[in-house]
């Protein structure tokens, strides 16, 4: 792809993990090589949670980005407003107790109980 349009790799990776976000209702699928390919998935607002995100998609993002997660979902009808506060206290409470090295297992324990 880069070839196609003339610039370096690391401008499409760039762009692919700043434009297409799961908190913007994306997920980027890709492999390199000889046979490899790009894709760009919408997620749909009406797919139930555990079909829009895997826990290890989102274990890496830091706190707003799971706000702006939870956010997508409140507006999308996925879950409520309350539940929308529930798992941003939630994160909140993971990012202010524990170390940064311990987060993303905590995330990743907190939305496999949600999903």
């Amino acid at each position: 792809l880069a070839g196609r349009i003339l610039c370096a790799p690391s401008q499409v990776s760039y762009v692919l993990n700043t434009r297409f976000t799961v908190e913007r209702g994306f997920k980027v699928e890709s492999r390199r090589g000889v046979n490899g390919f790009v894709r760009i998935v919408r997620l749909s607002e009406r797919q139930p949670l555990p079909e829009q995100v895997r826990a290890d998609d989102v274990a890496e993002m830091p706190r707003e980005g799971l706000r702006d997660l939870t956010l997508a979902w409140r507006r999308q009808g996925i879950i409520s407003e309350r539940e929308r506060r529930f798992i941003n206290t939630a994160i909140d409470l993971i990012f202010e107790k524990l170390p940064p090295d311990e987060r993303p297992a905590a995330v990743r324990r907190l939305l496999a109980e949600l999903i």
